[in-house]
């Protein structure tokens, strides 16, 4: 697997501040592993009651997924991903 280096200038193109950037990128990846632990336990557990998530058993026949931080960051650089800063939205009114 390659690593390809990301420009701060294309990150910052879509907003202000990198910061908020990395944060909006980083709530993305959890969503993104959330979704995924979610959808594995009903393929996985469907006559099964769902228990806690970390409980999940482990299965050798996995699937090779992209990480979910890349996911995040391609659809940040896509300009797939909405946001809303909730702090300026309060100052404007």
């Amino acid at each position: 697997m390659n690593i390809k280096s990301i420009s701060f200038n294309d990150i910052e193109s879509k907003t202000k501040n990198i910061y908020e950037a990395v944060v909006v990128i980083s709530q993305r990846a959890r969503q993104v592993l959330r979704d995924r632990l979610v959808e594995r336990a009903m393929r996985e557990n469907t006559e099964e009651e769902l228990g806690v998530l970390d409980e999940l058993p482990i299965n050798d026949n996995y699937e090779i997924l992209e990480k979910p931080s890349s996911v995040a960051v391609q659809e940040f650089l896509d300009g797939q991903l909405s946001w809303s800063n909730t702090k300026e939205i309060e100052m404007d009114n």
